[in-house]
């Protein structure tokens, strides 16, 4: 039975077509459910992890490359932490940036930096506060996209419940 991407905009299946795509379910467990909010399809949020992951995949394209690696057989796994981020819609998730630094920035050798005081209240602190702020807020954001997710799946639970 062929595979389809559950992604938006996407019509890869696996087949013949397809030989260079792997395609990957989604994952049984809560804690990445960022694969549904990046998808942003609103008739997932109501199913449960273990129907999504026994009826709905994505596709390679919508990983960066650093969440997949090479098997011995010419196939791809993901890594535990993979979350997808690339999607042909107006407003796609941001991509997971990698935390190493390409060989030329790790390997060169800086410039000599002169010493500057800056008094307490300068720009550079302000800045500093606000990248700060900045990290906090998305870090908000993606938490409560999570709870979202949970309180919509809390719901469908107690209407299952009051039904019976």
């Amino acid at each position: 039975m062929p595979s389809f991407c559950a992604a938006i905009n996407c019509g890869n299946k696996s087949g013949k077509n397809c030989k260079d795509i792997s395609f990957f379910r989604f994952p049984k467990d809560e804690k990445r459910c960022q694969w549904v909010i990046n998808c942003r399809r609103k008739d997932l949020d109501e199913k449960d992890f273990v129907f999504l992951n026994k009826n709905f995949y994505l596709c390679s394209n919508h990983f960066e490359n650093t969440m997949c690696y090479s098997t011995n057989n010419n196939g791809k796994r993901l890594l535990q932490s993979a979350i997808p981020t690339i999607f042909n819609i107006p407003n796609p998730p941001p991509l997971v940036d990698s935390k190493r630094k390409s060989p030329v920035e790790r390997h060169s050798f800086p410039a000599k930096k002169q010493v500057v005081c800056l008094p307490v209240n300068s720009d550079s602190n302000l800045e500093n506060k606000m990248s700060t702020n900045k990290i906090n807020f998305n870090k908000l954001q993606r938490l409560l996209l999570s709870l979202r997710v949970k309180n919509s799946r809390l719901r469908k639970q107690v209407r299952h419940l009051k039904s019976k």
